[in-house]
């Protein structure tokens, strides 16, 4: 089930949100947006441009199959892709 839809539960993200705070650092915003890849393209440069966000993770998904779009979505909004940066 998609977290995304109504009752799911998102395992991965408040594991992220602890991992962060754990640095130590900040969650300024936390979101659960279905797999939509302008939804997803509109989300992140939300939280670039309007809440100016240092770092940006994304988790979750439907995973690596041909339905995943954030890859997709996040070189939508980006300046430059570095290889090897992002990792599963």
């Amino acid at each position: 089930m998609i977290a995304a839809q109504k009752g799911a539960e998102d395992s991965s993200g408040p594991l992220i949100k602890e991992m962060v705070r754990d640095l130590p650092g900040e969650v300024i915003h936390y979101e659960i947006i279905p797999d939509e890849k302008e939804i997803i393209a509109k989300a992140l440069k939300r939280s670039a441009d309007r809440l100016r966000a240092d770092l940006i993770l994304t988790t979750g998904g439907t995973g690596l199959s041909p339905r995943d779009v954030t890859p997709d979505a996040t070189l939508k909004v980006i300046d430059k892709e570095v290889p090897g940066f992002a990792e599963p």
